[in-house]
């Protein structure tokens, strides 16, 4: 939320329009910093909604919002009119949530608006425990939307020489294909006059964000179109792999040299979670890179070498950091010298030891699922005082938890409808 904030505060001072003008004569395709702020600012909106209520729940992200809308109360209205209030009409705000076979989760959130010059579809990021959770599935699944989109779901295959997608990045954005084809499309087809479409995403909206663009690219020919397309993630985790990577360079560079795709990530150096999903497991990133430094310079493009994250550092900048969250390989760390023994000595169950559960298919009935993540926070009451981060981190955990999943399965027996048997 760090670069959101920053960005939307005003903290960081980007160049003079002329420079950015000057910059967008010399490239084609290339990035004007008035488009990559409001890419930020339409990311950032995603994360509120129409309900009241919703403002309340949300942690760093509310400070940019409070930003963007022109203070608290103003952030408090309904997003339809806080969108509004930048020139543009609600189509569709989207909420997708829902249970699959195996217990894994999809939980994709977002909207969709438009003005005269603008189609905007935006993704948000996590919020939330069960969200959490999806962020972790990384099993890579083939990417083909056109196939996938009647079940909304996929489910891992034998790695082929076709585009990779990681599995819950790819479900969450297959559940919105609805949403696209029902109010983006049509929108798209209206060739009458040039739209500029905007594809945004922040953390996981941003990967999410990512898949959209690669459905768009196949379902709609954009070079014989009078339409081009702004795609700004920030913030995003890896979403596909190498050949998927290579695919979606080769699409955007195609149409940038025509002046028609400019996509970037924008990432802040001092984030971990673009350095996920691994790199060993073959994923990649793919669109230019933005890089805010810690010192507040804006890098456009630099050369940097791409690699994964530390486990640790990315677990102690968690808003839910503590030692029941920590991977049971960490044990062998230095860094925690005293982790098994101090935290879990009897049951090392910790949230990677949940999702190796679930990415094996041990889980045949929610009740299991649930019982092992409730012993996650059990191990902290058990092992940590009640004064400790540990223990306060893991009581904040359990209650969101308990309340997502009860959530979830109101509305998994609401909207549960005959599937289409997976594809093997």
């Amino acid at each position: 939320m760090k670069t959101l904030a920053t960005i939307c505060g005003g903290s960081w001072a980007p160049p003079s329009k002329a420079d950015a003008q000057r910059a967008q004569a010399l490239q084609p395709g290339g990035i004007r910093l008035d488009d990559l702020l409001l890419g930020v600012k339409l990311a950032c909106l995603a994360y509120t909604d129409d309900q009241r209520g919703t403002l309340e729940s949300l942690g760093g992200t509310r400070k940019a919002i409070e930003m963007i809308a022109g203070g608290p109360e103003r952030a408090r209205r309904p997003l339809s009119e806080i969108l509004q209030g930048l020139g543009y009409t609600v189509d569709r705000i989207f909420s997708h949530l829902s249970l699959f076979e195996s217990v894994r989760t999809v939980d994709a959130h977002g909207f969709i608006a438009h003005n005269e010059q603008d189609v905007v579809i935006s993704y948000r990021g996590t919020t939330g425990i069960v969200e959490w959770l999806t962020d972790l599935a990384a099993s890579p699944t083939p990417f083909q939307p056109h196939l996938d989109q009647e079940r909304s779901s996929c489910f891992p295959a034998g790695r082929q020489s076709f585009p990779q997608a990681h599995q819950g990045f790819y479900d969450a954005f297959l559940a919105s294909v609805c949403d696209i084809n029902q109010k983006l499309m049509p929108q798209l087809r209206d060739t009458s006059r040039p739209k500029r479409l905007i594809i945004v995403g922040h953390s996981i909206g941003g990967a999410i964000a990512m898949g959209a663009l690669g459905y768009l690219l196949q379902a709609f020919n954009f070079a014989a179109s009078p339409h081009r397309i702004l795609f700004v993630s920030i913030g995003q985790p890896r979403f596909g792999d190498e050949v998927f990577a290579a695919w979606m360079d080769k699409q955007v560079g195609a149409l940038r040299r025509r002046g028609k795709c400019c996509a970037v990530r924008l990432a802040n150096d001092c984030d971990a979670v673009p350095t996920a999903p691994s790199m060993q497991g073959g994923y990649r990133h793919a669109a230019k890179l933005c890089l805010l430094t810690s010192e507040g310079d804006l890098l456009v493009g630099p050369e940097v070498e791409e690699r994964d994250g530390s486990m640790a550092e990315g677990v102690d900048e968690h808003r839910w950091s503590a030692n029941f969250v920590l991977p049971r390989a960490l044990g062998k760390s230095p860094r925690y010298p005293d982790y098994l023994d101090k935290i879990k000595p009897n049951q090392p169950m910790d949230l990677s030891s949940v999702m190796s559960n679930l990415d094996a298919n041990r889980y045949n009935d929610l009740g299991k699922f649930v019982n092992d993540v409730n012993m996650v926070w059990a191990n902290a009451f058990k092992y940590n005082s009640e004064n400790t981060r540990a223990y306060q981190a893991a009581l904040r955990a359990q209650k969101q938890f308990s309340s997502r999943m009860q959530g979830l399965d109101r509305d998994s027996r609401r909207s549960r409808r005959s599937r289409t048997p997976v594809r093997q």
